[in-house]
Formats: C-alpha cells, structure tokens, sequence
C-alpha cells in the first residue's frame, strides 16, 4: 500500500500535474498553484470539500489499520 497522502490534477492551461495533500486541505492555503503555469485553483465547493475530508479520513483508517489487513484474506 502507498503511504502518501498527495492526490493530483491535470492543470486545465498547460495539462501539467498538480500535486495537493488531501490530509492537509484544510491546513493549507485556500489556493493551489500550477508550478508550470502559476494558474491557481481554489477548493471552495462545501460538498467537494466535504467528499475530499472524507476520502482523506478513510485513507488514514486504511494506514492505520495495515497491521490488520496485512494478514486478512477474503474468500
């Protein structure tokens, strides 16, 4: 399993990735730059927002919980 916590998007200008951390959405700033371009990108939907808080918890559960899956097999 990945233990990385960056998701990433293609810059709609110039099609380059643009790296974010959905753990620390909240933390970081309401913009985030294309490091090609400079174009910058505001998460400012509540529902998108809500669906990345989410996603990012249930990714911390499945890191936390790797001692456990590690060893499960499901038939």
């Amino acid at each position: 399993m990945q233990k990385g916590h960056l998701l990433e998007f293609n810059c709609l200008s110039c099609k380059q990735p643009i790296h974010f951390s959905v753990i620390r959405l909240d933390q970081e700033e309401t913009t985030i730059p294309c490091n090609c371009c400079e174009k910058k990108y505001a998460f400012t939907d509540e529902t998108l927002r809500r669906q990345l808080k989410k996603f990012a918890n249930l990714c911390l559960q499945l890191i936390e919980s790797e001692e456990i899956l590690g060893n499960t097999a499901v038939g």
